[in-house]
């Protein structure tokens, strides 16, 4: 009987003992893995800092904010459009016809300057026919 019970004090020693390097073990690969963990956050940090990404990442909430904006006015303007008067729309086509003369008058203006101008010297000056013939007679 006493060697059973000698047996079994040994079993419990080593066992014991194997518990103590298991925890240590676990204990050692748990803050492991914990380092790595933390080095991985900090060269995550590190590559988004140089590749920029948090100015991309501002940038598009930028460009996001700015697009619900002129979503927003624009939805405005649909309502606004649909609440005008038909006689106002009535207005738009005499107002085209007056700028379309004004616009005509103005590129028969810069029409007739071009039929002015003859000739673009080397040095950049613009000489009208008159000019030349002169030029040309001397």
């Amino acid at each position: 009987m006493n060697g059973i019970i000698n047996y079994m004090a040994e079993i419990t020693q080593n066992f014991s003992y194997n518990a103590n390097l298991w925890i240590m073990l676990f204990t050692a690969i748990a803050c492991g893995i914990l380092v790595m963990f933390l080095v991985l956050l900090i060269f995550r940090k590190v590559g988004l800092w140089y590749w920029k990404v948090d100015v991309q990442v501002n940038a598009l909430k930028g460009i996001d904010e700015k697009l619900e904006a002129l979503e927003t006015e624009i939805k405005e303007k649909i309502t606004l459009v649909d609440e005008v008067d038909i006689s106002q729309v009535a207005e738009v086509p005499k107002l085209a016809d007056e700028n379309n003369a004004t616009l005509a008058n103005e590129q028969s203006a810069v029409d007739t300057k071009a039929e002015e101008v003859s000739c673009l010297s080397k040095s950049g000056r613009l000489y009208t026919k008159a000019e030349l013939e002169e030029l040309i007679k001397n």
